[in-house]
């Protein structure tokens, strides 16, 4: 039975590590896919090297021993990134990105020395002490708990603020891991002050890896969410799905011959006006066929627009800047979150890289 339960364990460890992998080869490289392909595999790590130990599979495997240790110190702050990314705008401080991984660095620079033991001085480790580790077991354990309790606090606060910034499926999502995380520690603080020991850490590795199983189906369905609730606002609408498409269609023709979005000012009323529809109807069906919001089309017509102007010899006059203003930004701030969502790289990176 326990065996069984093992092997269920590391096929949902497997599949955590190959959803890290499909996310980065497959689907569009933005900050949020790179954060959570991050936690993911980190996830996938901590959750393996948990298992390994418990089911004593490590001592086949000595010279990976305790390898997952440092990466316990980033799920938090990943988690922190990943929802922080999700925010509409997305907070941005690249400033301060890189600090995030300090936890991570120092433990893995204290875990060097054994690492770079040999394979039998690890194991008599094993043998001697199960329990060991390279680190004093109390200052490590407390100090991966007090990092993601402070992360906890951050997120929640984050949440509990900027909520209305975060659509409604990735709200939930964002709510429901950080739960999840929040009952983790829970679990682990019980388990460390009555019966904690390495031999119940498959229970630690199951809950990571249920925690990430969740994650991956909430995180690449919340279009199908959207959609749902989507049909759900317009469910009286009378608006049917032949003339939904045909207004898409409609606005689409109109953005690209005619250009509007140049225009800072333009709106969905303007539109509406000059395709002879109803505010709510263009609105409606700009939702149902885009998933999208109108802004959000506008936004994606600018910036296509604008990485064009931005590889011309005929604007190289422009400022970056100046550019954001042709194409019809209002802010440097916005033209720059929304070139990397959409483009995955700044705009300059972008221009030096199609030179």
């Amino acid at each position: 039975m326990i065996k069984k339960f093992y092997q269920m364990i590391w096929f949902g460890i497997f599949n955590v590590l190959l959803f890290a992998l499909i996310i980065l080869a497959k689907w569009k490289r933005t900050p949020t896919k790179y954060y959570l392909s991050s936690l993911l595999f980190s996830v996938g790590i901590v959750a393996a090297g948990s298992l390994a130990l418990s089911s004593k599979i490590i001592f086949e495997f000595p010279f990976l021993t305790y390898v997952h240790s440092p990466f316990s110190f980033l799920i938090a702050p990943l988690l922190y990134l990943t929802i922080r990314s999700s925010l509409k705008p997305p907070e941005t401080k690249k400033q301060y990105t890189s600090l995030h991984s300090v936890p991570f660095l120092i433990a893995l620079v204290l875990h060097l020395p054994f690492y770079l033991k040999d394979s039998n001085e690890k194991l008599i480790y094993l043998n001697e002490a199960f329990n060991y580790l390279p680190l004093n077991r109390e200052v490590f354990f407390w100090s991966v708990i007090g990092q993601v309790v402070i992360y906890l606090s951050v997120i929640w606060f984050t949440i509990s603020k900027k909520h209305r910034d975060l659509e409604p499926p990735y709200l939930r999502w964002s709510i429901i891991l950080s739960a999840f995380l929040t009952s983790l520690v829970g679990v682990a603080i019980f388990r460390k002050l009555s019966f904690y020991n390495y031999e119940q850490s498959y229970l630690m590795a199951a809950l990571l890896t249920v925690w990430t199983i969740y994650t991956i189906y909430h995180f690449f369905n919340p279009q199908n969410e959207r959609e749902s609730s989507s049909n759900k606002k317009y469910r009286k609408s009378g608006l049917t799905k032949v003339a939904s498409e045909a207004n898409v269609e409609k606005l689409m023709d109109y953005l690209n011959n005619q250009k509007p979005y140049l225009n800072s000012q333009f709106s969905l009323i303007e539109a509406s006006d000059k395709l002879g529809l109803k505010p709510n109807y263009l609105s409606q069906s700009i939702n149902q066929n885009l998933n999208r919001t109108f802004t959000e089309v506008l936004n994606e017509c600018r910036i296509r627009h604008a990485a064009d102007m931005i590889i011309s010899s005929k604007y190289n006059h422009l400022t970056i800047e100046g550019i954001a203003n042709e194409v019809g930004f209002k802010s440097k701030s916005a033209f720059y979150i929304n070139f990397k969502k959409q483009i995955g790289q700044s705009p300059k990176q972008y221009k030096l890289s199609v030179k």
